[in-house]
């Protein structure tokens, strides 16, 4: 539900962190998805794409989850969302591997290509845009009506949306294991 080019003015706007910092931490994304591409492959030769997607859809729950910890102005937040960032940029391998290897065994062998293609598209690109636009206009929505302040800590429509994504990935974990 929440789409990666919300992070960054939430960052920026609710953890007070400049530009430079928001960009190193999403490029200490992309070192995870390096460092964890080798590592998924070999786990799922090793233990099955079923078990690897239950291990991917548990871990998938951290990033949204430590967003809703972070406070302003704290190293420890900016520390926190680095290793997120990281952590899930290594998940990020696993879960564009293991649902390919899930297709390519589910799907007839004529016109594999065609199904696989329809998939991706579906999911991925149509998937992540209506994910991005509603999400943008569910935190408008919210913040236009709500907006609570707690000590130096600002819950705004951001919080509320990393909340529904944190339940929606924990509702993936079921849906894994039925692969």
């Amino acid at each position: 539900f929440v789409a990666a080019p919300f992070f960054a003015p939430f960052m920026m706007k609710n953890l007070a962190m400049t530009a430079l910092v928001v960009q190193m931490i999403s490029v200490v994304s992309s070192v995870g998805v390096v460092a964890g591409s080798n590592y998924w492959g070999l786990l799922c030769d090793t233990f099955g794409f079923r078990r690897v997607l239950q291990l991917l859809a548990v871990g998938k729950v951290l990033a949204p989850a430590c967003f809703l910890i972070a406070v302003p102005h704290q190293n420890w937040s900016t520390l926190l969302l680095m290793f997120l960032m990281f952590v899930d940029g290594f998940l990020n391998a696993g879960a564009v591997l293991a649902p390919q290897g899930v297709m390519l065994k589910a799907t007839p062998q004529r016109n594999r290509t065609m199904y696989i293609a329809t998939v991706n598209f579906l999911s991925l690109a149509l998937g992540a845009t209506v994910a991005s636009v509603l999400t943008g206009k569910f935190i408008d929505w919210v913040d236009a009506r709500w907006h609570w302040q707690v000590g130096s800590y600002e819950i705004s429509g951001y919080h509320w949306a990393f909340v529904l994504s944190t339940l929606l990935r924990l509702g993936a974990i079921p849906l894994a294991s039925r692969l």
